[in-house]
C-alpha cells in the first residue's frame, strides 16, 4: 500500500466527546472549557489576553533533529524549524513564545495568547498553520 507522507501536516489535538474541543490548558492547568463540563476536571473559558498552552501533530522538522523512528529525548526538548501561525476563523492569535516546543512524548506544545475581537462564530475553527499547510479539521476552544 502507498502511504503519502508530508513535510507539515498540522493537527490540534482534541478530546473526542461529541465535539472537536481542543486539548488546550489555561495558565493555572485547568483544561480550557465550559466550567463543570468534564465531571472530575476541573475547567473554565479562557477569555481574550489569557496564554493558553495547545498541544499538536505535525509540525515538520525540529532543532536538535529526532533520528526519524526514534523517540524524542526526555532530557531536552527540541523546536521546530519552522514559524507556527494560530488562527481563530480569519484572526491571528500571538505565541507567547517564537518557537512550538516537541516533548518527550513526541507531540508538540506551545503557548498562545487569546487575542480581543474574535467574532463569536470564529471561536469554533481554531487552526494551526506551518510551512503553508493549515490543520485540515478545526477544534473548538471555550471562550468568554
Amino acid at each position: 500500500m502507498a502511504v503519502q507522507v508530508n513535510q507539515f501536516a498540522p493537527a490540534l489535538f482534541g478530546l473526542n466527546l461529541g465535539t472537536p474541543q481542543a486539548i488546550a490548558t489555561n495558565g493555572d492547568g485547568t483544561l480550557v472549557a465550559p466550567t463543570g463540563s468534564i465531571p472530575g476536571i476541573s475547567s473554565h473559558p479562557a477569555a481574550a489576553g489569557d496564554t493558553i498552552t495547545l498541544f499538536a501533530t505535525g509540525l515538520g522538522p525540529v532543532d536538535p533533529a529526532v533520528v526519524d523512528g526514534a523517540t524524542a529525548p526526555a532530557d531536552a526538548t527540541s523546536v521546530t524549524t519552522n514559524p507556527v501561525t494560530v488562527l481563530i476563523g480569519a484572526v491571528r492569535a500571538r505565541l507567547a513564545l517564537p518557537v512550538s516546543r516537541l516533548s518527550s512524548w513526541e507531540f508538540t506544545s506551545f503557548n498562545v495568547v487569546v487575542p480581543a475581537g474574535v467574532p463569536r462564530e470564529a471561536r469554533s475553527r481554531w487552526q494551526a498553520q506551518v510551512g503553508g499547510v493549515s490543520s485540515a479539521d478545526p477544534v473548538t476552544i471555550a471562550m468568554q
